[in-house]
């Protein structure tokens, strides 16, 4: 009987280059126990972190932190497939892939928000462990280059996959703002871009592309009260929800004065167009990727030459 086990404690965590080494070596071993250990190492040092970083900015959750304080209550268990005793809490068996049940503690309380942030992070988990499996048989299509990018992406899709899933408004709302930044239709003075922080994707004017986050006084009123951006920003009476996007989104940037965390644009139009808050859950992530299937885009006016010069015509606010 084969035997894995680990620790949420004593691991060093890998590097890029040692993550890809290793990756490397367990494409070409033709051992299953090392195989397993290899997925194990690459999973507990290297790609957890990772997801745990995104959904720490996303939700506000360390999932790590809740799993180290319920390190002492894993019991070992077999895998009811190929019998492997496994010692860790992997959602799914690192050897053969199949499902296991969870070990949930029952002396921890868990928010909603902890809740759906573990079940996002064992959904992660899962996903790469298929992954795995899959560059296993087929090593041409593993991410060897890129893992760390090809991470971050896979949580991020599982995250707009659970979005898409509970708000239909939502998720139309996000894509909408995607059109426009991504510049796929005709208006092109926008841009989306990555930050330095696993998960952040920041936004704003072409012209900001590459800078770092703003840190305006205006950028914290738009986080905690956007209906002040309404009041100082917009004409006397004018109403956000009957405003072309476009237009509506040049105000805000020229308002705030500098890059956005996509995130937080998101929320504060999320509030200032009614759209309500959602709760998270997941499935398969393949099937989408940032900025699919989007809709109501017949909204979205030409004439994107003009539509900056039309913002600041009509407020006094400068960019900064």
């Amino acid at each position: 009987m084969h035997s894995v086990s680990w620790s949420w404690e004593e691991n060093k965590l890998l590097s890029a280059d040692e993550a890809k080494r290793l990756l490397e070596r367990f494409l070409q071993s033709k051992d299953e126990q090392q195989d397993s250990q290899l997925i194990e190492r690459l999973l507990y040092d290297f790609a957890m972190p990772i997801v745990n970083a995104v959904l720490r900015r996303k939700f506000g959750v360390d999932v790590l932190h809740l799993k180290r304080l319920e390190q002492r209550e894993v019991e070992p268990r077999e895998c009811p497939e190929c019998k492997t005793l496994l010692e860790s809490d992997l959602p799914v068996c690192p050897l053969c892939g199949s499902k296991l049940q969870p070990q949930t503690s029952r002396h921890f309380y868990r928010s909603s928000s902890e809740l759906d942030a573990e079940d996002l992070f064992n959904d992660v988990l899962v996903a790469l462990i298929e992954r795995f499996r899959q560059w296993k048989e087929r090593p041409q299509s593993a991410p060897i280059d890129y893992l760390p990018n090809y991470i971050v992406r896979l949580t991020l899709n599982i995250i707009a996959l659970h979005w898409r899933q509970q708000s239909p408004h939502y998720h139309q709302l996000r894509n909408r703002l995607l059109y426009l930044l991504e510049g796929r239709g005709s208006v092109k003075m926008f841009a989306l871009w990555e930050g330095n922080a696993p998960g952040e994707q920041l936004c704003g004017f072409f012209e900001w592309l590459g800078k770092p986050r703003c840190q305006s006084e205006r950028y914290w009123i738009w986080c905690s009260d956007p209906h002040r951006f309404v009041a100082e920003a917009l004409p006397y009476g004018t109403d956000p929800q009957k405003m072309d996007m476009a237009e509506l989104l040049a105000h805000v940037f020229n308002w705030v004065g500098g890059p956005m965390e996509f995130d937080d644009l998101l929320a504060g139009l999320q509030e200032l167009l009614g759209i309500q808050s959602i709760v998270i859950h997941s499935a398969n992530p393949d099937g989408i990727e940032w900025g699919e299937e989007v809709e109501g885009l017949s909204e979205v006016k030409e004439g994107s030459l003009t539509l900056r010069e039309r913002c600041c015509s009509r407020c006094d606010c400068g960019r900064g």
